[in-house]
């Protein structure tokens, strides 16, 4: 009998439903270049039941200084076993021609804002939300000033010496 009432105790109950939970673990610019910007975005998306859960498709869009550059459908996901979780990679870039299109506000606020956004679709559950920005700030020129001169009269020759401040 006791058997009976420990085995009855442990046994799990019913599932509660639950959306998944999904969070950011990366938002980096891996390349700057004059041509395009290359980032990468991580998601964590956690199943927080104690029973499977399938995910339909991930929307998401990016931004700069809120105007849209893209919007894109990820559906290659896998199901997530019970208090699991599944990483989503995102590699995207924007061309420096989307970051010229809005110089004005690239100039005014002195960096680059990008927002990576969108909606998580899991079977059963109203769509997830999630969002980030990610500024980059302008790299600035460096000042340069004159640290002297030499000059030789025997070999003809004359040195100006700089000094370069790098402030980025």
């Amino acid at each position: 009998l006791i058997l009976l009432l420990a085995g009855c105790a442990s046994a799990p109950g019913p599932v509660v439903p639950t959306p998944p939970s999904v969070q950011f673990t990366q938002f980096d610019s891996l390349v700057i270049a004059p041509e395009v910007v290359k980032f990468q975005v991580k998601l964590l998306i956690r199943n927080r039941m104690g029973a499977g859960l399938d995910l339909q498709k991930v929307d998401y869009a990016v931004d700069v200084h809120d105007k849209p550059v893209f919007t894109d459908s990820f559906a290659r996901l896998y199901p997530i076993k019970a208090d699991g979780r599944e990483v989503v990679t995102f590699p995207f870039q924007i061309a420096m021609q989307d970051v010229l299109d809005r110089a004005v506000d690239v100039l005014a606020e002195e960096q680059l804002r990008v927002s990576f956004r969108g909606q998580v679709y899991p079977v059963g559950f109203d769509p997830v939300p999630f969002e980030k920005t990610k500024t980059i700030p302008l790299p600035k020129i460096p000042p340069v000033s004159l640290e002297g001169t030499r000059s030789s009269p025997a070999d003809r020759t004359f040195t100006v010496l700089l000094r370069i401040t790098h402030t980025n």
